[in-house]
């Protein structure tokens, strides 16, 4: 995903909420957050939140967007239509 638009930084105090709410995604044994938590809050003085205001966004899904196969691009780079030494195309 590409995105585009207005950053803005925020310098806070301690570990911010929404960090510490992302990060339980990576806990396959849950009772082990609160752990991880109380250390990452006793070991850090500052972290930064950036926040994106999106103007523009892309989705490069390679799944259900794939490029074309090579049989429909390969027309596109023939030397006989322009292709890829550079020359003209051919005018019959």
């Amino acid at each position: 995903m590409l995105v585009r638009g207005t950053a803005s930084i925020e310098v806070r105090p301690g570990v911010p909420d929404e960090h510490v709410e992302a990060s339980w995604r990576m806990f396959a044994d849950k009772s082990l957050a609160p752990g991880w938590e109380s250390q990452k809050r006793a070991h850090t003085t500052d972290m930064v939140v950036v926040t994106i205001v999106p103007t523009h966004i892309t989705l490069c899904d390679f799944v259900t967007r794939f490029p074309p196969p090579v049989e429909i691009n390969a027309p596109a780079h023939n030397p006989a239509h322009g292709g890829a030494d550079g020359s003209p195309p051919s005018v019959d």
